[in-house]
């Protein structure tokens, strides 16, 4: 199952953000909310601001990796052009 949604993810840059985007605001709003139950504070709305955080982290951190994913498969493909290319 999760190899056919992986699939159907990866057929535009649009939906392969966002199936990474969704696993990593769940990785990390897990991973504050995990640190919020061992260090707890006194402050209210512990929920959203947890999710706030790990919407951004999660945002940046997928803007990162698959831009670097996309620019490295890019290269692949430029490459593999310029061998074939040759003619010889």
């Amino acid at each position: 199952m999760y190899q056919r949604i992986r699939a159907w993810a990866y057929r535009n840059l649009i939906t392969r953000f966002l199936f990474h985007f969704l696993q990593n605001i769940v990785l990390w709003f897990v991973v504050f909310y995990a640190l919020h139950l061992i260090w707890p504070d006194e402050k209210e709305q512990v929920f959203s601001r947890t999710l706030l955080r790990a919407g951004f982290l999660a945002m940046v951190h997928t803007l990162i990796r698959q831009g670097v994913t996309i620019l490295e498969e890019e290269e692949k493909a430029g490459r593999k052009g310029e061998e074939g290319g040759t003619g010889e």
